[in-house]
């Protein structure tokens, strides 16, 4: 009878310290990012999510001309534009991009990818429902 339990309890660990790898050590070996989120986004394009979950994705995948630096509130670092320097009013801004900047296809990011994403942003086609577009009128 003890002869049985212990051969039932070897065999456990056995079977236990067989465990698989988890999936963070198998993204560690890999070099694999994972990151949690709270559920489904509703899309992905920038234009017309406006939930904190589709952000937090979006702000992943796309970057602007600027980012937020994260050691300063208010501040701005380089994003794809490398440097940017306003009118003497500063009504006017002009972007220097990063001549290194590609889309994930290789082709080159250019001043007019982002007029044309400005402008689609802007459009009053009720196709496009920019819910904060508004926000780029001052």
């Amino acid at each position: 009878m003890f002869r049985n339990a212990f051969i039932t309890i070897l065999t456990c660990l056995i079977f236990v310290s067989c465990e698989r790898r988890s999936d963070v050590e198998i993204a560690n070996e890999e070099n694999i990012l994972i990151i949690g989120n709270s559920g489904e986004p509703k899309g992905l394009d920038p234009h017309l999510v406006s939930g904190v979950l589709e952000s937090n994705i979006i702000r992943a995948l796309f970057e602007g001309l600027c980012v937020e630096d994260p050691d300063k509130d208010s501040s701005s670092l380089p994003g794809v534009a490398k440097k940017w320097t306003p009118n003497e009013d500063s009504t006017e801004w002009i972007f220097e991009l990063n001549p290194e900047a590609k889309w994930s296809d290789g082709v080159p990011v250019t001043a007019h990818d982002f007029v044309f994403s400005y402008r689609r942003l802007l459009s009053p086609d009720p196709n496009w429902p920019a819910e904060y577009a508004e926000m780029l009128y001052f």
